[in-house]
Formats: C-alpha cells, sequence, structure tokens
C-alpha cells in the first residue's frame, strides 16, 4: 500500500513512473483492427470459444502459481484495457475486472512493444517496481503477457499475472505463445 512507503519512495514513483512507455505509433491501423476484433466478439460462440483459451493457459499456468494465478485477454483500445475473457483460481484476485487506463495496465507495454512481456517479479523489475497495480491493492508480483495480432497488429494480450513470483520454464513459455497464436488466428479469421 502507498501508506507504507516512504517519503523518497513516493517521490521516486511520482517522477519515475510516469505515464511513458506507451508508444503510440500506427495507432489508426492498430485500432481498425481493434474495432473489426470488437465486433467478431458480439458473436457468442467466439468469446465462449476464447474462453476456453484463457482457461486452457491457466490450467497449463497452475502448476506454477497454485489458486492465485489469473489468465485473461484483453483488448488493447485507445484508452482502455478492455477485458474479454478471465479465468481465476480459488482465491479471489484484487485485479480490477473492469477496463483499467491503458498506460497503467501491463498489457498496454505488451501492445505498444508488439512484444512478449514477462516479469518474473515485479518488486525487482525497475521499470515496473512502482506502478500502481503492483504497489496499490491488486499486489502484482509477476505477470506474463503475449500479444495478440490481427492482420499484423497488436490488439490485445493473452495475459496472466499472481501475487506471487513466478519463473516460466521454456515449456510453459512456448504453450502460452502457442495458445496466442491460436487466439489471434481465430480472431484474424473472424475479422
Amino acid at each position: 500500500s502507498f501508506h507504507s512507503l516512504g517519503i523518497e519512495t513516493v517521490l521516486d514513483l511520482l517522477l519515475h513512473y510516469p505515464r511513458r512507455y506507451i508508444d503510440r505509433t500506427n495507432e489508426a491501423e492498430r485500432l481498425s483492427q481493434v474495432d473489426r476484433a470488437r465486433r467478431a466478439l458480439r458473436d457468442v460462440p467466439i468469446r465462449d470459444e476464447l474462453q476456453t483459451h484463457v482457461d486452457l493457459a491457466r490450467t497449463l499456468l497452475a502448476s506454477l502459481a497454485s489458486d492465485d494465478l489469473v489468465t485473461a485477454i484483453h483488448l488493447i483500445g485507445a484508452e482502455e484495457q478492455e477485458p474479454v475473457a478471465r479465468a481465476e483460481g480459488a482465491r479471489p484476485n484484487t485485479m480490477p475486472t473492469d477496463a483499467v487506463h491503458r498506460d497503467d495496465s501491463f498489457c498496454g507495454h505488451v501492445v505498444a512493444r508488439d512484444a512478449p512481456l514477462e516479469i518474473e517479479d515485479t518488486l525487482n523489475s525497475s521499470e515496473f517496481r512502482y506502478h500502481p497495480h503492483v504497489l496499490g491493492g491488486a499486489g502484482v508480483r509477476a505477470y506474463v503477457g503475449v500479444p495478440l495480432r490481427v492482420q499484423g497488429q497488436s490488439v490485445g494480450t493473452l495475459c496472466a499475472w499472481a501475487d506471487h513470483p513466478i519463473s516460466l520454464d521454456d515449456r510453459h513459455r512456448a504453450s502460452l505463445h502457442q495458445i496466442a497464436r491460436l487466439i489471434s488466428l481465430r480472431l484474424s479469421n473472424t475479422v
């Protein structure tokens, strides 16, 4: 919680975690593909199919993170990270389930980089240790996100997070990437 931080840490947070990492290059074409994916997701069978992929990813990664692991698919719009599907364990998770500002989301960084992002322990990450979801109520300690691409544009993520450090092995990493490719292919064939 922010109340337990010292004044130097709070000043460091204010100075070093501005919304500075989000690159909006090629945004018009990317947002066009996000809108197309949104329209495709109005189809209930497609949403159900994507939920099955999220459930599969959670089952795959559960051996690493016990019951606190959450997996999800998010679309990243112009300003918000929008939830599409989510799978949780038995323990409640405090990460917001509604849309959050894109710049405050881990997934926004994945889309901006158009590359996977894996953080074994957010508290040991110079880039993310002051992230609002690390220091705030969500208490995210580990995150992994893989971009979902439609027509060559990164439109969202398949991601997972937990409240303790997680280290993926090559087999889990490759499987997560393969599930993300399946989701991307499904979205691309729908739009």
